[in-house]
């Protein structure tokens, strides 16, 4: 299963590499479409579910995906094996973007973990409502980050760059400012769609729309470092220290603060990439003018 999705990761990225952006959209819908009829199909049946029955669906859900876009990219594994230098540079470059997914992917999951353990199964439930709710904002930012990339990997002049980093910028603000907005709006929306069950998620989804804003920001700023600069190192190491700082801070402050402690950790660790990221890229920026 693994060994599939990673497969399908990489040529979704490649697709979107290559402007291909309809068809990686495409592969997503795929994938996913090809999960819910095997899920549904096992119910309709009567299938008793078990884990490697699921295992067995993660593992077919891309297999359709991977052979569309295989298609679409035109590889030739004969006429397309990399060379000793080539596999180099790409330890070099992705091995401390692979910290950086890893650091990443265990941060977004720690808190809802330390909540559980920490203050109990009802409290746990209440805060993952009001966190995967705000997951669409990564979702959305994360697809914006896609769309812009191969712009940012391109040999482009920092003073070409410019006006298109602005206009990057102003469509993250746009985003932030949606998530004010559904923060404003949250009661009725989370009412409408949850139930009365779900009141007590409504201040802690506005609190965490609010603490988010500094990560969506700093989609930008650690996606130059990654594909302009190239400075995965001091990205990996920034999520090592992020991750060690959300576990360590929500094990310190859940006793005290309780369920307000995990978005006081994840604001504090947002401005803090915000502005590490930031900094690296104007000293870098100074570095280049000066050479130029």
């Amino acid at each position: 299963s693994i060994i599939s999705f990673s497969l399908f990761d990489i040529l979704i990225f490649v697709l979107q590499g290559n402007k291909k952006f309809w068809d990686s959209v495409f592969v997503s819908f795929i994938s996913s479409s090809t999960r819910v009829l095997l899920l549904g199909l096992i119910i309709f049946i009567g299938i008793p579910v078990s884990i490697p029955l699921l295992l067995l669906i993660t593992f077919i859900t891309p297999i359709c995906g991977i052979f569309y876009a295989v298609k679409k990219i035109h590889i030739s594994f004969r006429k397309n094996i990399p060379n000793k230098t080539t596999i180099l540079e790409f330890i070099r470059f992705g091995g401390w973007l692979g910290v950086q997914r890893i650091g990443s992917s265990i941060a977004g999951k720690l808190d809802v973990q330390l909540v559980l353990i920490l203050l109990g199964s009802f409290m746990a439930g209440t805060y993952s409502l009001a966190t995967v709710v705000a997951s669409f904002y990564i979702i959305f930012t994360g697809s914006f980050i896609s769309a812009i990339t191969p712009r940012l990997s391109a040999k482009n002049t920092l003073n070409n760059l410019r006006p298109f980093l602005l206009k990057s910028l102003v469509v993250l603000l746009g985003i932030t400012s949606l998530m004010l907005l559904t923060s404003l709006l949250a009661q009725p929306l989370f009412l409408i769609f949850f139930g009365e069950k779900a009141r007590a998620s409504i201040s802690i989804f506005q609190l965490y729309s609010l603490a988010l804003i500094p990560s969506v920001l700093s989609s930008l700023p650690l996606n130059i470092l990654i594909y302009y600069l190239h400075q995965t190192f001091t990205v990996g190491i920034l999520s090592v220290f992020q991750c060690m700082f959300i576990l360590l801070g929500n094990l310190v402050l859940i006793p005290i603060l309780g369920i307000h402690a995990p978005i006081l950790v994840l604001f504090i660790s947002g401005l803090f990439g915000l502005l590490y990221s930031s900094s690296v890229i104007l000293y870098k920026k100074s570095l280049l003018t000066d050479a130029q």
